[in-house]
C-alpha cells in the first residue's frame, strides 16, 4: 500500500469525514430546536382541532375562584392565525437545528416569545383577569429564556455564520 493513499476509502469512513464535529452546546442547541419543533407541531393541530377542550382545560383551576375562566370562542379565526404561527415556529426551528450556524433563525423564535409573552401580559392587565393569559406567558417565558440561553452559548463556540 502506497503512503499516499487514504486508510479507508468506504462510503461510511467518508460520511464521517464530512460530518462536522459540534460542541456539547451546539448539540444541545440541535437536539433543543428538533425538540420544539415537533411541540409546535403538536400544539399547532390541538390549538387547530381542539380548542375548546384546550380552554376546558385551561379554565379547570378557575373553579377555586382565585382568577376568570377565558370563554371558549365559536370563533374560527383566530385559529388560523395561531396554527400559521405554530407552523412558522416549528419550521424556524427544524432550520435551526439543520444550520446552528444561523443566528437568525434563533432571533426571530426569540422575538416571538417575546411578542406573545408581552401580548398575555397585556391581555390580562387590560382585558380580565383570565388564567389562560397567565399560562399563556407562563409558557413562553422559559421557552424564551432557554432559547436565549442555549443560542448564547451556541454562539460561544464559533458555530455561528
Amino acid at each position: 500500500m502506497e503512503d499516499n493513499q487514504p486508510a479507508s476509502t468506504t462510503p461510511a469512513a467518508s460520511q464521517a469525514a464530512a460530518r462536522p464535529s459540534y460542541s456539547r452546546a451546539t448539540l444541545r442547541y440541535i437536539n433543543s430546536m428538533k425538540f420544539f419543533g415537533v411541540v409546535y407541531i403538536a400544539v399547532g393541530l390541538a390549538f387547530f382541532f381542539i380548542p375548546n377542550q384546550l380552554f376546558y382545560v385551561m379554565n379547570l383551576p378557575t373553579k377555586l375562584g382565585l382568577l376568570e375562566p377565558i370563554a371558549e370562542s365559536a370563533e374560527r379565526f383566530w385559529l388560523v392565525m395561531t396554527s400559521a404561527m405554530m407552523a412558522m415556529l416549528a419550521a424556524l426551528s427544524f432550520l435551526a437545528a439543520e444550520s446552528p450556524g444561523i443566528r437568525g433563525y434563533a432571533l426571530v423564535h426569540i422575538l416571538s416569545k417575546t411578542v406573545s409573552i408581552a401580548g398575555f401580559l397585556y391581555a390580562f392587565i387590560n382585558h380580565g383577569h383570565c388564567l389562560a393569559y397567565l399560562i399563556g406567558a407562563a409558557t413562553d417565558l422559559p421557552i424564551a429564556l432557554y432559547v436565549t440561553w442555549i443560542t448564547i452559548a451556541n454562539a460561544r463556540t464559533g458555530t455561528h455564520e
